[in-house]
């Protein structure tokens, strides 16, 4: 498993026949995987909220609209498509701009892909002395975390470009389909959302998924963690699965790669995308999954 430092339509209607498989607990819906083991601890309050949080999010990833600001990466990938000969109008179309913009971004190529990591990492830091200043106001740390999380998830995925950037006669071999990395990010519990939002504007045709996961204390005081709820699509295993996690100490993540694997997923086909980890988190993952 490698460490790293999400858009499919969800199953709603829980009157539908599901196939039951093996696993306990584990359920295959309308092509998606389900698992959730702890209902009876939901009261009917709880479950309501629960649908109403997934209506509300349904509505609202139909009625987002592609941003007209683009980021690095998008402006780099329409320059070398304008290389390989798109029609610039058919790129506006896509990307929410205008003709004019994708002419002029091709005009100034060398100076946007020059641009690059001095001053990515430039940025970062800045990013970074936002969120330690202790008179930082709460807007502008909602804008310096959006953005740091913005910056992690376009990391990850061009580490994936260049890892497997085909050369030579592989590359005359492959379609531009299949030059192109498929992706699934799965969200690790609540706090880790805003990977999810970040990641569908990313990449607005991949598919997602969500893991919930909960910390108990057994008699002898020992931690353990246990799965409590789990959706994923039914052919994940044919992604490279993006677990996104906040924070954490290793417990949570080691119990949703576990889970991962059990839908089939192979474990070199699993990354974790972490903002921060403790130092024995990172031990134990690492121990676990090399």
């Amino acid at each position: 498993m490698e460490f790293r430092g999400l858009s499919t339509a969800r199953y709603d209607d829980e009157s539908r026949e599901a196939e039951v498989v093996p696993a306990a607990g584990l359920v295959k819906v309308t092509n998606r995987w389900r698992l959730e083991e702890d209902v009876e601890m939901k009261t009917p309050t709880a479950v309501a909220a629960n649908a109403f949080a997934r209506a509300a999010l349904t509505d609202r990833r139909k009625a987002r609209k592609k941003p007209n600001y683009l980021h690095h990466w998008e402006r780099c990938a329409i320059i070398k498509r304008v290389a390989e000969g798109e029609p610039q109008a058919a790129l506006a179309r896509e990307f929410g701009v205008t003709r004019a913009a994708v002419c002029q971004m091709y005009k100034n190529r060398k100076k946007i892909l020059a641009h690059g990591r001095a001053s990515r990492s430039k940025t970062v830091a800045l990013l970074l002395a936002t969120l330690k200043a202790r008179g930082t106001n709460p807007a502008a740390i909602r804008r310096a975390a959006a953005r740091l999380t913005f910056i992690l998830i376009e990391e990850v995925i061009a580490s994936f470009d260049t890892l497997n950037e085909p050369t030579g006669a592989t590359e005359q071999s492959l379609s531009a389909s299949e030059q192109i990395i498929p992706f699934c990010g799965v969200v690790l519990g609540d706090e880790s959302a805003a990977f999810a939002r970040a990641f569908e504007q990313l990449d607005p045709g991949a598919p997602t998924g969500q893991i919930q996961v909960k910390m108990d204390v057994v008699d002898d005081g020992r931690v353990c963690w246990r799965l409590v709820y789990l959706d994923v699509p039914e052919d994940v295993s044919s992604y490279e699965v993006l677990v996104f996690s906040t924070f954490g100490n290793g417990g949570a993540e080691c119990r949703a790669i576990e889970a991962l694997r059990r839908v089939g997923i192979l474990e070199q086909r699993i990354s974790l995308v972490m903002v921060a980890c403790t130092s024995l988190g990172y031990k134990e993952i690492s121990t676990r999954f090399p």
